[in-house]
């Protein structure tokens, strides 16, 4: 019976997806981002907003009651189907936007510029806040195409499918995780071809290295850590965020120092501990961007 129900939802899922994106084509942008809106208020379950608000609750602890958190992850999920609404129209179009309507501003562009003199690549330390789905294009406007996001991968293949064609029409660059994981050495190749390999750290991963983030214990990817070690590459907290005029700004930090002691296994721990200090911090200063609706707490 649970098969069954999973495959229904799979279907369901796809119907769905494939209904907005031929609504496209007859509906202008603000009507359909209203009937999204509206649609997603019976289709959207409970347990996303109840995701959202835990994590929440995580992070601003007591100092907001139930009501306003419930209220702010309204307002996270509205963020990002609006996002959804323009990734639409991008396809509906086949195109991405040119600079001058996508990106407002950027900081830090000399850092990641000196870091890449180094020639041997550059990991993007990045979370699922803004508008990380994009980030490949933010960076390419902005004079880096030699980019990729490790995606994680549907759990229905041919909803995974849609989607690749998807992004293959828009330009969007990634590596799929379960590849990744596969065929590190191809990381490693991308890396020493000079490549921007964005990863998404705030994600919870099975297996991965016990750290803190926003105070909780978390399992975190280890991969971060371990590649920048083993080739030496430099780590720099990158990110795509949302303006107040729907345009983004590009935010690269300074690259983070890394520990070496020599012992591998405490080298990994203690700076994925500060990847995650680091994630933990921007999330703080962007709440309202941050896509908190995964079960990250569960250890």
């Amino acid at each position: 019976m649970a098969a069954n129900n999973n495959s229904s939802q799979k279907l369901a899922g796809r119907f769905f997806l494939k209904l907005l994106l031929a609504l496209t084509k007859i509906l202008p942008k603000t009507l359909f981002r209203a009937l999204v809106h509206a649609l997603t208020k019976f289709s959207i379950s409970n347990k996303f907003k109840d995701r959202a608000k835990t994590s929440l609750r995580i992070l601003y602890g007591d100092a907001m009651d139930d009501k306003t958190l419930d209220g702010k992850a309204k307002e996270m999920i509205g963020f990002f189907l609006n996002q959804a609404v323009d990734l639409a129209y991008y396809c509906k179009k086949g195109s991405m936007p040119v600079y001058e309507d996508f990106i407002e501003g950027i900081s830090g562009k000399e850092y990641l510029e000196e870091a890449l003199m180094q020639q041997k690549g550059v990991i993007a330390l990045t979370a699922h806040i803004g508008n990380f789905t994009m980030l490949t294009h933010t960076l390419t406007l902005a004079g880096f195409p030699n980019c990729a996001t490790i995606m994680r991968e549907q759990n229905d293949e041919k909803t995974e499918q849609l989607f690749t064609e998807l992004r293959n029409m828009i330009g969007i660059k990634w590596i799929k995780e379960n590849e990744s994981k596969s065929n590190v050495l191809a990381l490693i190749k991308f890396l020493k071809n000079n490549g921007i390999l964005i990863m998404l750290s705030d994600q919870r991963l099975i297996g991965g290295v016990r750290v803190k983030f926003l105070g909780r214990e978390k399992l975190t990817a280890k991969g971060p850590a371990a590649l920048a070690l083993r080739v030496g590459c430099p780590v720099l907290p990158i990110y795509s965020l949302a303006t107040a005029n729907g345009k983004n700004h590009l935010m690269i930090k300074p690259p983070i120092p890394l520990k070496k002691t020599g012992d591998l296994e405490k080298d990994i721990f203690e700076n994925t501990q500060i990847f995650m200090d680091e994630i933990g911090n921007i999330i703080k200063q962007h709440p309202e961007q941050w896509f908190a609706f995964s079960r990250w707490w569960r250890v």
